[in-house]
C-alpha cells in the first residue's frame, strides 16, 4: 500500500477503538453514528480487512484493528506532544478544556469573558463532550466533570458544585401545579444525562414513581433546559445550572422539594499540567468564582 488512508479516517478509527463504540466516537466527533460507520467501513475497505467485529449492542476489534489502533494511538499520541512544543513558542498560549455541554452553556460561557479580560493572552479552545477525556490521548488540558468518583491514578480534582437536583418550569405552568400530586397532569422533561433523577425525585416525594414513564426525552441537560424554558414541560436539573434562570424569573421551582446530590461538579486534569502556566491560571480563577459564592 502506497497511500496512507485519509487522516481522517484514521482519526475516527481512533476515536471508535478506543471507546468501542460508534455512538461515544461520535458524540467526541461532533458526528452522527452513521457518518462514523461509514468512515469505519471506508478505512476497511481501502485497508481490506475488517477492523471491528460489529455485535447488536456492542463492537469489538479484531487482531488486525487492534494492530492498527495501537499504532494509530501512538503515532497520535506523539503528534500531539510534538504540537505542544511547537504551541510554546506561539504568544498566545492555547488552552483546551472539556466540559459537559450544560455547565458549559449554563455556568461557564457567561463567565469567561471575565476570565479573558484577566489573561489576553491566553487563548481558550472547548471541546463540549459528556465523553471521558484520556489525557494521554489528547490534547485536553483539564476537564470539568460530573461525577461521584473524580479520583483516578495520575489525576488531580477540585469539587466545584453540588449535583443537587430541582424541578423547574415556566411561571405560567407552575401556576397549574399547587402539589405534586399535580405533575400527573403535565409532561415531564428527561434527559439522558440525568437518567433515573425523575424516578427518584417522585418517589422521595412519595409519589409513583410510574408518572417518570411519560414525557419528551433529550440527549443532554442543555436540550432538557431549553425544553423548559420554552414551555414544553417540567424538567428536573442539577440546582447549579438552572440558578442563572430562577434568579431571572424565566424558571420557577413549583415544589421545594430536592433530590439530594450523589455526584458534583469537578475540575479534573493530570497532576503534570500545573506545569502549564495557562493551567495554573485558570485553575486559580475557576476556583475563585466559588470562592466568591458566586453560583
Amino acid at each position: 500500500m502506497r497511500n496512507l488512508p485519509a487522516l481522517e479516517s484514521l482519526r475516527v478509527f481512533e476515536y471508535a477503538a478506543r471507546s468501542l463504540s460508534f455512538k461515544a466516537a461520535a458524540q467526541e466527533l461532533h458526528l452522527t453514528p452513521p457518518a462514523v460507520s461509514h468512515r469505519i467501513r471506508t478505512l476497511e475497505n481501502t485497508l481490506g480487512v475488517k477492523l471491528f467485529v460489529r455485535r447488536p449492542r456492542a463492537v469489538t476489534l479484531t487482531p488486525e484493528g487492534a494492530d492498527l489502533f495501537d499504532a494509530v494511538s501512538t503515532a497520535f499520541g506523539t503528534l500531539r506532544k510534538r504540537l505542544q512544543y511547537i504551541e510554546r513558542d506561539n504568544p498566545v498560549s492555547v488552552l483546551k478544556i472539556s466540559a459537559a455541554p450544560a455547565f458549559f452553556s449554563s455556568w461557564l460561557m457567561p463567565r469567561l469573558a471575565g476570565f479573558r479580560r484577566m489573561h489576553p493572552d491566553i487563548e481558550v479552545r472547548l471541546d463540549t463532550s459528556l465523553a471521558l477525556v484520556d489525557f494521554d490521548r489528547s490534547d485536553i488540558d483539564l476537564a470539568i466533570r460530573f461525577t461521584a468518583h473524580p479520583e483516578q491514578h495520575g489525576l488531580t480534582s477540585h469539587w466545584l458544585l453540588p449535583g443537587e437536583s430541582v424541578v423547574v418550569c415556566t411561571p405560567a405552568i407552575a401556576r397549574s401545579l399547587q402539589q405534586p400530586a399535580d405533575l400527573a397532569t403535565v409532561p415531564l422533561i428527561h434527559s439522558a444525562t440525568s437518567d433515573g433523577d425523575w424516578q427518584a425525585w417522585l418517589k422521595s416525594a412519595g409519589l409513583d414513581a410510574k408518572l417518570a414513564r411519560k414525557g419528551p426525552r433529550f440527549d443532554n441537560d442543555t436540550f432538557a433546559l431549553d425544553a423548559a424554558k420554552s414551555g414544553l414541560g417540567i424538567a428536573i436539573l442539577h440546582h447549579s445550572l438552572v440558578q442563572p434562570y430562577l434568579s431571572r424569573g424565566d424558571l420557577v421551582r413549583p415544589f421545594e422539594h430536592v433530590l439530594a446530590a450523589t455526584h458534583g461538579y469537578y475540575l479534573v486534569h493530570p497532576e503534570h499540567a500545573l506545569c502549564k502556566p495557562s493551567v495554573q491560571a485558570f485553575r486559580a480563577w475557576l476556583l475563585s468564582q466559588f470562592d466568591q459564592r458566586d453560583l
